[in-house]
């Protein structure tokens, strides 16, 4: 029996802790560790959105105060820190590297990557930038002109990305 990376659920309190939650419990779980004194539950914007009961501020709040909600492989935070980062690696090291984890940002930005990927990150700000190939679509879409050079350069990154996956792909064993 193979383990489903949706199944995994918690959240990452901002000093690194893991907190396992049962799905669909997320704020209950919040509620009782407000209850237990946790010092990341005491700023005061934090402390009227949960009393507001405004799922949507309360989300916000919380991400704000550098909390990580995983849940049916979905990353919802607005960053990371190294050991956030970390003890995320470690609750994924056990599903299928193809597996991908979406990173809802700030903003309503939203972006994917494998668990590969994840877990040879150094750094988690990588994951809250935005990709090339996302900067790229995003001018497209907004219909953005750029100078000849700034295309060039957009097209350079591309090709240099797309060499690295190819690379990789190839090194795989």
């Amino acid at each position: 029996m193979s383990l489903k990376f949706s199944e995994l659920s918690g959240w990452i309190l901002p000093d690194g802790t893991w907190l396992a939650v049962e799905e669909w419990w997320h704020l209950n779980a919040i509620y009782e560790l407000k209850e237990t004194g946790c010092a990341f539950l005491n700023h005061s914007e934090l402390v009227e959105a949960l009393a507001s009961g405004d799922e949507g501020r309360m989300r916000h709040e919380l991400a704000r105060a550098g909390f990580a909600k995983v849940s049916r492989g979905i990353l919802d935070a607005y960053s990371l820190t190294d050991d956030q980062l970390k003890t995320l690696q470690e609750q994924t090291l056990f599903y299928e590297n193809t597996d991908e984890i979406l990173v809802l940002c700030e903003g309503g930005f939203e972006k994917r990557m494998s668990l590969h990927r994840l877990s040879k990150l150094k750094k988690p700000h990588s994951i809250f930038a935005p990709s090339v190939q996302d900067t790229y679509e995003e001018l497209q879409l907004n219909g953005q002109h750029r100078t000849p050079k700034e295309n060039l350069e957009i097209d350079l990154n591309l090709c240099l990305d797309q060499a690295r996956v190819d690379f990789v792909r190839r090194a795989k064993p």
